[in-house]
């Protein structure tokens, strides 16, 4: 920031007000009780001059941008113009009268600063006139000078004061389109919550699938869940920050100071910080919490690459979704995915590949019995399959009869490995008895595990036997 011979800050306001007051001590002193009724007639004109200016450069400034607006909402009329909509074309915007309105306006106020300018002039002159001891036009030399700094003064004023607005304005904007983007990621937890509850409710489904599809579902939760990486997030910060002023100290690391500093606990903490809530205590100002704002200021607390890195990690789309996600969470029974046996990762896998594709291409299933539990291949999987294959092929290569059984599997291929010479036969199910040599009853008594007793079980439970 620019400083004076005093090493004090130029661009703020109250360094401007101080110019003007000592310059109006100044004019104060040079005046007298004879000349006073000219001069403050002669500073009053200065000021006049000073805000008339002012509007005449707002008004130059308003008919350039309004000639470009002009030209530029007119090139897109014409644009749009040319696609016919069967009606009346829309009319060019005509600023013209406007523009004249404020033309006249301006020359108003060019009229009056002319008469300011030579009203001076006549003072000037009646100072000459009146022949005083003192030197008159070192007086007003003077006064003007002074009258110079303090309308530079004010005019630098009133530009500090625009740019502290625009400034906080900024700021503010910025919090706020932070929040709306942490928002916005955090609607991904509706939309994963919307997704699951939609699976069965899809509309192009018969009533009986989505009542299979809601049975598939039964012991199955997934939702939305907002995670927020307090070790990624402090992490990144730190390296951007002289890491000097957070050393481990005792039992307290680096992290567990810039957390008692920032107090970033939370998503809601992480919202608050951005969005400009005074949430930071520095541990050199105990019980006074400051905004983030304030704390970008805070020089001593920045390494080399200054307080603009750490503002881009804690606003930039980019670095916030580093450490702040939402993630679709997975249950089944209960109990998260990482907590479930080999055994239970196995039936929730196939439950929900079921679940999403369950009227769709053929499943083929390797060998079920090696990654499911047992009392859930005879107690769903089996029943499901049944009902599954009313809409799609389904595909088992087991070791199991009572998979190849109890699905009332249509067609059996049974694969023969005879010194290195594979070959396969196939059939319906009922194919023949078992004292059969070929009936493929035997085949499959023969090659699967419990096949006797998995047909006589069948055969009870239809009444067969």
């Amino acid at each position: 920031m620019a400083q004076d011979e005093r090493q004090y800050y130029i661009n703020t306001p109250g360094y401007q007000d101080e110019v003007i007051k000592v310059a109006q001590d100044k004019i104060n002193t040079l005046t007298s009780e004879k000349n006073k009724a000219l001069i403050e007639r002669f500073r009053a004109n200065s000021l006049r001059a000073t805000a008339l200016t002012r509007g005449i450069n707002a008004g130059n400034a308003f008919l350039r941008e309004a000639t470009a607006a002009e030209t530029s909402l007119n090139s897109r009329l014409t644009e749009m113009n040319t696609v016919s909509a069967g009606v009346v074309p829309v009319p060019p915007l005509d600023l013209s009268e406007l523009m004249a309105r404020v033309k006249a306006y301006m020359e108003a106020l060019q009229t009056q600063l002319m008469e300011t300018g030579e009203d001076n002039l006549r003072i000037t002159a009646e100072f000459r006139e009146q022949g005083i001891e003192q030197d008159i036009t070192g007086v007003l030399d003077k006064i003007q000078g002074y009258q110079r700094e303090i309308q530079q003064a004010q005019l630098r004023h009133g530009e500090i004061q625009q740019r502290i607005t625009q400034y906080n304005n900024d700021v503010r904007q910025r919090g706020n389109l932070v929040e709306t983007y942490v928002r916005q990621l955090l609607e991904q937890k509706t939309a994963i919550d919307s997704c699951f509850a939609a699976l069965a409710e899809k509309p192009h489904l018969k009533p009986d699938q989505q009542e299979l599809i809601k049975e598939i579902l039964t012991d199955i939760r997934i939702y939305g869940q907002p995670h927020f990486d307090t070790a990624r997030f402090y992490n990144g910060i730190l390296e951007r920050l002289n890491r000097g002023r957070f050393r481990t100290a005792g039992e307290q690391s680096g992290t567990e100071k810039l957390t008692q500093v920032l107090g970033v606990r939370s998503i809601d903490d992480f919202v608050a910080l951005v969005r400009g809530d005074a949430i930071i205590e520095l541990p050199e100002e105990p019980g006074n919490k400051i905004t983030l704002e304030a704390f970008l200021w805070r020089s001593e607390y920045f390494n080399n690459q200054g307080p603009y890195a750490l503002q881009r990690f804690l606003c930039s789309p980019e670095h916030i979704s580093s450490y702040l996600t939402v993630r679709a969470e997975f249950e089944y029974k209960g109990k998260t995915v990482e907590k479930l046996s080999a055994g239970q990762r196995g039936t929730f896998y196939v439950c929900l590949k079921l679940a999403t594709d369950a009227f769709g291409s053929p499943f083929v299933f390797d060998q079920p019995e090696d990654d499911l539990d047992n009392d859930f291949i005879m107690r769903q999987l089996v029943p499901l399959f049944r009902k599954i294959k009313l809409y799609r092929q389904v595909i088992i290569v087991t070791h199991n009869a009572n998979l190849v059984v109890n699905c009332d599997a249509e067609q059996v291929i049974v694969a023969s490995n005879e010194d290195e010479v594979i070959s396969y036969r196939s059939g319906a199910l009922e194919h023949g008895d078992h004292g059969q040599k070929n009936s493929m009853r035997k085949a499959i008594c023969d090659v699967l595990e419990g096949g006797r007793q998995a047909f006589e079980a069948r055969e009870q439970k239809y009444g067969m036997l």
